[in-house]
């Protein structure tokens, strides 16, 4: 799974803040082996098996002056340390911990990211993300998962905790809750065509965003998840920015009481993972898979389905994750974009009844790719920002497109 993803087009596999493309390769096995290369200069970085740790990195260009003194070729490795370390095998009964007695390629349960908290057991839709027995340091962070939204949005039904949401109808009993909560149906409208078309209108692929111990304690030991009103710092925090023309000082995770300015703490991550069911001529092998919950519509009302392992009509694949992470030096979050080899391919099959890829593993088109002359079906036209204006996405045709094949298309 892991060198499928280190061979993925890397135009469209991290995109650093520093803004050039890189490329790299992976390899897992007897001799472990990182290669980076950049886009603007011919120089490769050999990194040594040490390369391969468990730990988050301790800021971008750790030992070089931070991120402010940072080249490409730093973003790179940094861009893999965090990938790395969050893909580390996680500690049973311990969510978003590494179980640093395994190997990086060990088979395991869950990889440390996976545990992390669902943005809706961070900001539930109603009460609090933790009870009054887990008022300790790090206020139930390990709980199992439970997903509660507004019951004003979704119902109240019997037997249930407002805002929760029932099974739908049929669907078997799940011995436990998933740790990937699929709640988020589009991105930018964005949509692939992989992805079986029922039940989702448009073979959508969903989405989930996790935060990690650093971000849920911050909020969660100052009551910032909805029923406390957070106006008065982040008025404060605005005008802070404003005069300063920079970000406030990290905040304090530990201490509850600083709740001047909304400034997560170092080492806050956010993850924003999108998955799409596998289809026929997917691989399994070559993808994350795991056990995720979606949600249909039952009678104008929500209602949730497990996806089964055993069940090769309904098995979820990971094909793209953005890793936000604040370091010291660049506090304002540094982002880093992977997305799966497989996931940029033609509308149609190839002669040889498989999906045919765009892009070669350095990023650059294949025989395939340089053929295409639309991104999208229909054609989008952007029309940038202005400073009284938002940006624009404006389809070129009133079509839309109804038969998308096995490639990414819009619908507007």
């Amino acid at each position: 799974m892991f060198e499928d993803w280190s061979r993925a087009p890397v135009s469209r596999r991290k995109r650093l803040p520093v803004g050039v493309k890189i490329a790299a390769t992976l390899a897992i096995g007897s001799s472990i082996l990182l290669t980076i290369r950049s886009a603007v200069a011919d120089v490769e970085t050999a990194l040594p098996p040490e390369f391969f740790v468990s730990h988050l990195p301790v800021d971008f260009n750790t030992f070089g002056g931070g991120f402010p003194k940072g080249t490409i070729e730093d973003g790179a490795v940094y861009a893999w340390l965090t990938f790395v370390a969050i893909n580390w095998p996680a500690m049973k009964g311990k969510r978003g911990m590494q179980d640093e007695s395994l190997p990086f390629h060990a088979p395991t349960e869950a990889r440390v990211w996976e545990t992390y908290r669902a943005r809706v057991e961070v900001y539930p839709g109603s009460g609090a993300p933790f009870d009054d027995s887990q008022r300790t340091a790090d206020y139930g962070f390990d709980s199992p998962p439970h997903y509660i939204y507004d019951p004003a949005r979704v119902g109240i039904y019997p037997g249930l905790q407002p805002g929760e949401i029932p099974a739908c109808p049929g669907t078997a009993p799940s011995e436990s809750v998933p740790l990937h909560n699929l709640d988020e149906p589009n991105h930018n409208n964005v949509h692939s065509g992989l992805s079986p078309k029922e039940p989702f209108p448009g073979q959508q692929i969903l989405l989930e965003s996790k935060a990690n111990r650093q971000e849920y304690v911050y909020v969660a030991s100052r009551g910032w998840y909805g029923q406390k009103s957070i106006a008065p710092a982040k008025k404060r925090t605005g005008e802070y920015v404003r005069t300063n023309l920079n970000t406030p000082p990290a905040g304090k995770m530990d201490d509850p009481n600083d709740t001047e300015f909304i400034s997560f703490p170092v080492h806050t991550v956010e993850i924003k993972a999108a998955w799409r069911r596998l289809g026929v001529y997917d691989d399994p092998s070559r993808f994350l898979v795991s056990r995720v919950r979606y949600y249909k519509l039952w009678k104008n009302k929500p209602c949730y389905v497990d996806s089964s392992l055993a069940d090769p009509k309904d098995r979820w694949g990971l094909v793209a994750m953005h890793i936000t992470h604040k370091t010291p030096s660049a506090p304002y979050f540094t982002w880093a974009t992977f997305e799966h080899v497989s996931s940029l391919v033609e509308p149609e099959l190839g002669a040889d009844g498989k999906p045919v890829n765009i892009e070669n593993a350095d990023g650059s088109y294949t025989e395939a790719g340089s053929r295409i002359t639309d991104a999208f079906a229909p054609n989008l036209r952007v029309v940038p920002a202005t400073a009284a204006t938002p940006q624009k996405l404006l389809v070129d045709g009133t079509t839309t497109a109804t038969e998308p094949g096995y490639g990414l298309y819009f619908r507007p």
